[in-house]
């Protein structure tokens, strides 16, 4: 069950850095808001799939860390 969130959750992220990609030119306040809308809808589908709060919680954070850390390596060596 943990390994169908974590990959729709990456693949929501994915999705995110796809329109962030597609988007150069936007401001960093709308980069922030796409993000917390990213962030809602990366909760709410995954909880519709897995209805356990907390152990919810750890795995968005976990996905969320890894995919800033993907793209701080992604910007340093590109």
């Amino acid at each position: 069950m943990y390994g169908r969130v974590i990959v729709l959750q990456v693949l929501i992220w994915f999705a995110y850095y796809m329109v962030i990609h597609f988007s150069p030119h936007d401001h960093v306040d709308y980069k922030v808001v796409l993000f917390l809308v990213f962030l809602y809808l990366n909760w709410t589908v995954s909880f519709q799939l897995f209805k356990r709060g907390k152990e919810l919680f750890i795995l968005l954070m976990i996905t969320t860390t890894g995919t800033f850390i993907m793209d701080i390596l992604i910007i340093v060596i590109g």
